[in-house]
């Protein structure tokens, strides 16, 4: 989407031909922007069948719940209910401000969204269990003030969990460094280069996990 005061670039690499990986934008009262990434626990067609379920669940709920957290809440009693024992899966939704300056957000057990700001890291963790694990399970809202320069990364573990030839995992550092080494760049080079750096990371070794990147940069 089109957001003042925003940047936006995403991308997505499935390890099959369909993976239950996916990021979404979804349009909210009052001019503000709904944007998720969520992981199903899986990979091909089953995944890709509950992802679709969670997908179309989440763009049902997210309009009418007040908050990130109150989305996460409706949406995780659904798949509960609605899903077979073992199948979950891990979502960060937020919500954006009309102007690009307010990013409201909670996570069900998916890994922290990466606020850089100037030299420093943040890892945003506020939220709850995964998403179809409990089903009453509540979730924490944080609210972060976005100014020009903040830049927020946020991946599924296709990311961190990819394997070398070696068996050695690319990791929290690794994406870090990443991040740091390509801050300069505009939000479409910055994921396109995350990427890469996990390709060349793995080299010869096969793909383990869909990998998801999404980034926010403030303007």
């Amino acid at each position: 989407p089109a957001i003042r005061g925003l940047s936006i670039a995403c991308v997505i690499d499935p390890t099959l031909a369909v993976g239950g990986d996916f990021y979404d934008f979804i349009e909210l009262p009052e001019g503000k922007t709904g944007v998720c990434i969520a992981d199903v626990a899986g990979k091909g067609i089953p995944a890709a069948l509950l992802m679709a379920s969670i997908r179309s669940a989440l763009r049902a709920f997210a309009p009418e719940a007040a908050s990130p957290s109150a989305a996460l809440k409706l949406l995780n009693k659904h798949t509960y209910h609605d899903t077979p024992a073992g199948e979950f899966a891990t979502v960060t939704y937020a919500i954006l401000a009309p102007d690009g300056r307010g990013f409201a957000y909670s996570s069900a057990g998916h890994l922290p969204p990466i606020l850089l700001r100037g030299e420093q890291f943040v890892e945003l963790s506020a939220g709850g269990l995964a998403i179809g694990v409990a089903p009453e399970e509540s979730y924490e809202d944080e609210l972060v003030a976005l100014k020009p320069g903040d830049t927020i990364v946020m991946v599924t573990d296709g990311v961190t969990e990819a394997m070398s030839f070696h068996g050695d995992a690319f990791g929290k550092e690794r994406l870090l460094s990443s991040l740091w080494k390509h801050r300069k760049l505009d939000a479409t080079a910055l994921a396109a280069q995350i990427l890469w750096d996990v390709r060349r990371f793995v080299g010869l070794a096969e793909q383990s996990d869909d990998i998801t990147i999404v980034v926010l940069r403030a303007e």
